[in-house]
């Protein structure tokens, strides 16, 4: 019995024999490292249906979030809090920040 990889190849030789199909790249490049054809095909089609699916704003506002969780003194209070609770007072006064009252 031969391999089913071998038996893969050739019923996906015969159907591109039947309805000749433009290969893209990816799928090309899938194929070779999988040894699978359709494997590929379906991968690649998830792949494209997930690009898709990338809300590019949501993308650029969860950025612009982690910049500013980036901020040095912002990534203090957050170590300060991760620890134990506290009060805003005390977030200023590790601050330096005066409290008038």
């Amino acid at each position: 019995m031969p391999p089913v990889g071998a038996l893969a190849a050739e019923l996906i030789g015969m159907t591109q024999a039947v309805e000749p199909e433009p290969l893209d790249q990816c799928v090309e490049r899938l194929a070779r490292l999988t040894g699978d054809r359709c494997k590929a095909k379906n991968a690649a089609r998830k792949l494209q249906t997930f690009t898709e699916s990338i809300d590019e704003a949501a993308l650029a506002a969860e950025a612009e979030v982690f910049k500013a969780m980036s901020d040095p003194f912002r990534l203090a209070i957050l170590s300060r809090y991760r620890l134990s609770e506290g009060a805003v007072i005390e977030m200023m006064n590790l601050a330096g920040l005066m409290v008038d009252g």
